[in-house]
């Protein structure tokens, strides 16, 4: 039996031995492996970073963007968007930005600025799988596209209940300047919209949601309406002009200051707003149609006899309560959603 456990035991050292190497070998491997993926990752996050940043540039009233870094250069989209990729953990050397994109998907608007960052790393080391004989670092490439603002074409609450007319004054709107957000549009309308809360556009006049009257109009001056709706859908006017709670809602929100060089987006003042086709509206007691959607700074309120006007100027911005929706409007009255990633 002496032998025959020798001869075991020497199977079993050799079995262990060959063992062992494969364990160490597969966890080499695994090691460099993972490495390769965490670098994919990190250069993924800044490519990402990157194109948001840059195609944040098209958004009007913006804050100055940071100081280029170090080898960053181009337009200013271009520069922001290496400068942020830089910022997480890329070197500039490794940065390709692209403005705007040589190639989008399909996904991204007709005539949207884009943004594409590529960013490729060569220098990954490769330090156990040398033992299965390779020399050279592993590569890996990210690539982001991003386009910038685009057109609002529907708002999810936080809508301000103001019809802001196409062609105040019958002309255009034109960027910056001042206007009455509230008009007598018709016998007792003021161009206020009565939203009931949980209210969702028509899109047939019919099915226009009603309801709510003074109350919850000052809601929704103060918060925004809780409220779903698109270019094309139907609402029904206010009524009367409320002064009492209109006023204090409204003065809430705005102190007399005019449109600031910079904006954060966070500011009270800056209200999404409706355009809205008036000349339906009869009395106030028929529906009224939403042509697009508006950014708007609020000055401030003030009332005469029976007449009200609500100061605001007309402002390009990108609202916090925008997406897509049913398709962008014929017009852009300078209300626009975010900018978004694609690829």
């Amino acid at each position: 039996m002496r032998p025959m456990l020798r001869f075991a035991r020497g199977q079993t050292t050799v079995l262990f031995t060959l063992a062992a190497v494969a364990i160490v070998g597969a966890l080499a491997l695994t090691t460099d492996v993972l490495g390769y993926y965490w670098n994919w990752e990190q250069l993924q996050k800044a490519a990402d970073a990157g194109a948001l940043a840059g195609a944040s540039q098209y958004i009007q009233h913006i804050p100055s963007p940071p100081a280029a870094a170090a080898g960053c250069s181009g337009s200013t989209a271009a520069q922001d968007a290496c400068t942020y990729a830089v910022q997480n953990n890329s070197a500039s050397s490794e940065v390709t930005v692209q403005v705007p994109s040589p190639t989008s998907p399909a996904s991204v608007p007709a005539g949207a600025q884009t943004v594409m960052v590529t960013i490729k790393r060569s220098t990954i080391a490769a330090y156990f799988s040398r033992v299965f004989g390779r020399t050279t670092p592993y590569s890996a490439n990210a690539i982001a596209i991003a386009v910038g603002p685009t057109v609002t074409s529907a708002v999810h609450n936080g809508l301000f209940p103001g019809g802001f007319a196409y062609n105040p004054n019958s002309s255009p709107l034109v960027y910056g300047q001042q206007y009455s957000l509230t008009d007598q549009y018709s016998s007792g309308n003021w161009g206020w919209l009565d939203i009931p809360s949980g209210a969702q556009g028509s899109s047939t006049p019919g099915g226009a949601p009603k309801g709510g009257g003074a109350s919850q109009l000052t809601t929704n001056i103060t918060n925004g309406c809780t409220c779903d709706v698109t270019t094309g859908n139907w609402l029904m006017p206010k009524t009367g002009i409320s002064w009492g709670p209109v006023s204090s809602a409204v003065s809430g929100l705005a102190d007399g200051s005019t449109l600031p060089a910079t904006l954060t987006g966070t500011e009270p003042q800056l209200v999404t707003v409706p355009i809205i086709d008036w000349s339906t509206s009869g009395g106030g007691s028929n529906p009224v149609q939403i042509k697009g959607f508006a950014e708007a700074w609020i000055i401030g309120i003030t009332k005469s006899g029976s007449d009200m006007t609500l100061k605001v100027q007309f402002v390009q911005y990108v609202s916090n309560y925008a997406s897509g929706g049913a398709g962008a409007p014929s017009s852009d009255y300078g209300s626009s959603k975010r900018p978004y990633l694609v690829q």
